[in-house]
């Protein structure tokens, strides 16, 4: 079993600079790391410097004392541009006395913050400051940001749910001034210049790029782990590690995921640790996953909370493939399964883009919610707005895209490939920091660049990182893809046609040879189990048509959530990521209990 974590124990990053005449000089800066396992503070005198995350130089992880060092003799700006890998970065500089913050050039850690008279508030926690301006009841409070969550699982840009409450995007240094004034800066931008290489080529500098990023991610002497599934994620950091990790494998019960993860692991002569995954882990998840995401990912997306009591005896550092799929296999690019005969291959085939892209983006982008409707439960003066006003979301971010040189599909992929702090799958990462350190190899400025300088058309059947997988390590690649029951290393297309063979052959001689793996053989359930498993969860779906809460925000129609909600209970739809949605945003807008 794991062991429960409560709301008040996730970790944390608090600060309040006091400006205006009244606070002491030199001494504005309150500064709070509460259980942050990967964060450093020092303090020489002349600055305070504060470091959350892995940021690094030339092959090595550095700590605050290794940046306060530069500092002595570079600016904050050569600073920035020259770091490395994923970190926030907070300085106070005594003489100068100001504060000034710095994000990664991804925006992979996040950090909110508000200015009010006479102090600057920040956290990583944006419940906690939703909490303190008072949650739904704050005078800041947006219903619409609430509207844009509902439809995309996620929030774009610096919006919150408190329009006196913003993200810090990627890229930014942003300085606050004892006067109370502030300024955001852009240290980097997105080169958006397509590489004239081939495939080939392409793939040499990806594992290159990977290779580099995994010694660096290993060169601090700790204990590492890697969370591996049969998919390519986790087997391309697998085959880039300098050496091999333990490894963690979690699924429901012993499976075809398990069987795959076991077979690299053994060919890489890594230790392998199997983990059940509890039935009812999300019963006691949805506090400390509001608490880390601020309601503004999907709270289920939290499945290592409480694994520590079996990693950490065999690792206090964790490998996790997350974002890999988004920058180098086009996961989220308009794109379907290629079909045969009404039969869908394992390839994909890419859609033409309109001219319309943000209507486009709104209406098919692939995580939005889709397994019900949105507007069912939306008030008529809100419903009648929301298509407008999520469009115009999309087109917001794309503008500032455009502004960056970016065009076609490349403005498609910036909507998540920035600011990847906000998007759903890095609340995983935040379940492992409860109790471990996290690291995200993907997150490194070349596999950065590599990604941006690839052609849409190389991402959409991943080729290219199909084969630098295999130049890494062909054995890992000849071992079959869990997802698909298949080699590894086939390209797409062949993949298909090992497919429709077996199926062929399957229904020649009766016989399930090579069938496609189930739910069941996968590392997550079913998304229905979110709810039925989970009793806590089932009374929080129950409570919704009567929630103080979500009546308060203005949108909803609370009638409409109770017809939902009897729909889900009685089995006649399966409401699922819709109602995990609502249970999300009813838990965000109350202030939490002591």
């Amino acid at each position: 079993m794991t062991a429960p974590v409560h709301a008040a124990d996730v970790f944390h990053l608090s600060l309040v600079f006091q400006t205006g005449d009244n606070a002491p000089l030199g001494r504005r800066l309150a500064l709070t790391l509460h259980n942050m396992l990967d964060a450093s503070q020092s303090d020489d005198g002349e600055r305070v410097v504060a470091v959350w995350g892995t940021p690094s130089h030339d092959g090595r992880i550095l700590k605050s004392d290794d940046i306060a060092r530069w500092l002595r003799t570079q600016s904050i700006e050569t600073v920035a541009q020259r770091l490395d890998s994923s970190y926030l970065l907070i300085v106070y500089e005594r003489l100068a006395d100001r504060l000034r913050i710095v994000s990664d050039r991804f925006g992979s850690l996040p950090l909110f913050h508000r200015t009010a008279a006479g102090e600057f508030n920040a956290s990583t926690s944006f419940k906690r400051l939703f909490d303190a301006r008072g949650a739904v009841h704050s005078p800041g409070f947006d219903p619409w940001t609430v509207v844009e969550f509902f439809h995309f699982r996620r929030v774009f840009n610096t919006r919150t749910y408190d329009r006196e409450i913003a993200f810090l995007p990627g890229a930014s240094i942003l300085t606050i001034s004892a006067d109370g004034t502030s300024q955001r800066q852009a240290y980097w931008q997105i080169a958006p210049d397509k590489l004239t290489l081939g495939q080939t080529a392409m793939a040499e500098r990806l594992a290159n790029a990977l290779r580099d990023s995994m010694q660096t991610a290993m060169s601090d002497g700790r204990r590492y782990g890697l969370l591996l599934s049969g998919g390519l994620d986790a087997r391309a950091l697998l085959a880039a590690a300098p050496r091999a990790p333990v490894c963690f494998t979690t699924t429901p019960k012993p499976n075809n995921e398990l069987a795959v993860a076991t077979e690299l692991a053994r060919l890489r002569g890594a230790g392998h640790v199997y983990i059940p995954r509890p039935e009812q882990l999300l019963d006691r998840a949805l506090a400390p996953s509001v608490a880390l995401s601020g309601g503004m990912t999907i709270f289920n997306e939290v499945p290592f909370l409480g694994y520590g009591d079996q990693i950490l005896p065999s690792a206090d550092t964790v490998f996790m493939g997350l974002a890999l799929d988004i920058m180098f296999c086009g996961h989220y690019l308009p794109k379907s399964l290629a079909s045969y005969g009404g039969r869908h291959g394992w390839h994909f085939q890419l859609h033409a883009l309109g001219d319309e892209l943000p209507a486009l983006f709104a209406d098919t982008v692939s995580y939005r919610l889709k397994t019900s409707d949105p507007a069912r439960v939306l008030r008529a003066e809100f419903r009648d707005r929301a298509r407008a006003h999520i469009v115009d979301c999309v087109r917001q971010e794309m503008d500032e895209g455009r502004r960056a040189g970016l065009t076609g599909y490349d403005l498609w992929e910036f909507a998540h490939l920035h600011n990847l702090a906000r998007h759903y799958s890095l609340l995983m990462a935040q379940s492992v920091r409860t109790f471990a350190t996290c690291r995200i190899p993907a997150f490194t400025n070349r596999l950065y660049d590599l990604c941006w300088n690839m052609r849409a058309e190389d991402k959409a059947n991943w080729a290219v990182y199909q084969s630098a997988i295999k130049l890494l390590n062909p054995e890992l690649m000849r071992v079959r893809n869990a997802n698909t029951n298949i080699r590894a290393d086939l390209s797409l297309p062949m993949q298909t046609a090992v497919k429709f063979a077996r199926s062929i052959a399957n229904r020649a001689f009766g016989t399930t040879r090579g069938a496609s793996p189930s739910w069941w053989d996968r590392s997550w359930p079913e998304p229905s189990q979110a709810i039925a498993s989970n009793p806590s969860i089932q009374d929080a779906v129950r409570g919704l048509p009567h929630s103080e809460g979500l009546a308060a925000a203005g949108m909803f129609d609370l009638d409409a959530i109770g017809r939902v909600v009897s729909e889900h209970m009685a089995g006649t739809h399966d409401h699922t990521v819709m109602l995990n949605e609502l249970v999300t945003i009813d838990s965000v807008l109350h202030p939490f209990q002591p």
